[in-house]
């Protein structure tokens, strides 16, 4: 919406009227969480390199039959088991399409001085940064989720683990991307555009994802079937979820540090 009305916009400014209105008081938190969101949605080549992911889901859930049926057709048959794990890299795949946490630090710009000026803890910050892309992913991921467990075939303990598994992916990925904002940041940019799609750490966060979906797949296919694919899906979780609180603790306290020392 944003895009096209910049995008037919006239050459002719109107007057803007001040109006005054009432904010209703807000926790630190939730203050900066609100700008995060006004950030992201205020301008559209954020959220079209970085929100694709947010659209795709509750495409490829209502297709979601389709989809299985060719998936079945072309590999489904070759492992057992195998359908459910191509279902499992097909929403890790689309959760990967989402990176707005990568340059989040990078958007800050010249201007970080003053979040990092703010009283608050850093960590509320950082933590803020990380919920954008969580709400984001996860909430339309789990619809998503929820039209494929209709349809597949089976409803075991199997189909169970494989729709955990892409939402603790999720979690993985939005915490390395922000470690990833935090190690390689650009706040000398002079357009957006700069740490949005010209940077190295979304190109890693994107494709790395999209190489780490695809491996899921070809580990299971080549190696890792003798095993079943509800241990297999349980081994996956917990390498997951261990990362995922390596990384929390690190954002939480060598990030922070980071953070604050950024300009």
């Amino acid at each position: 919406r944003s895009f096209i009305k910049i995008a037919t916009s006239s050459g002719s400014v109107k007057k803007v009227v001040y109006k005054e209105k009432k904010e209703k008081r807000k926790t630190p938190f939730m203050a900066i969480l609100q700008k995060e969101f006004g950030r992201f949605l205020s301008s559209p080549n954020y959220m079209l390199n970085c929100g694709l992911g947010v659209i795709a889901f509750p495409i490829v859930g209502v297709k979601g039959n389709d989809i299985l049926d060719f998936m079945n057709m072309i590999f489904g048959s070759e492992r057992e088991g195998m359908l459910i794990v191509l279902v499992v890299t097909a929403l890790s795949l689309l959760a990967s399409m989402n990176d707005m946490v990568v340059p989040s630090v990078s958007l800050e710009g010249k201007n970080i001085w003053i979040a990092q000026s703010l009283p608050m803890d850093l960590w509320q910050m950082l933590r803020a940064k990380l919920s954008v892309q969580l709400l984001l992913t996860i909430v339309p991921l789990i619809v998503c989720e929820i039209c494929f467990a209709i349809v597949l075939p089976s409803h075991g303990i199997e189909t169970i683990l494989g729709m955990i598994v892409p939402i603790v992916f999720a979690i993985f990925l939005t915490l390395f991307g922000l470690f990833l904002g935090l190690q390689m940041p650009n706040l000398s940019w002079t357009n957006e555009l700069a740490p949005i799609k010209q940077s190295l750490s979304v190109v890693i966060s994107m494709f790395g994802g999209w190489v780490v979906s695809v491996v899921l797949s070809v580990l299971y296919y080549t190696m890792a079937y003798p095993m079943g694919v509800s241990l297999y899906f349980a081994v996956i979780l917990v390498a997951f979820a261990v990362a995922s609180v390596v990384l929390c603790i690190w954002l939480k306290k060598k990030g922070t540090i980071i953070f604050a020392n950024l300009s």
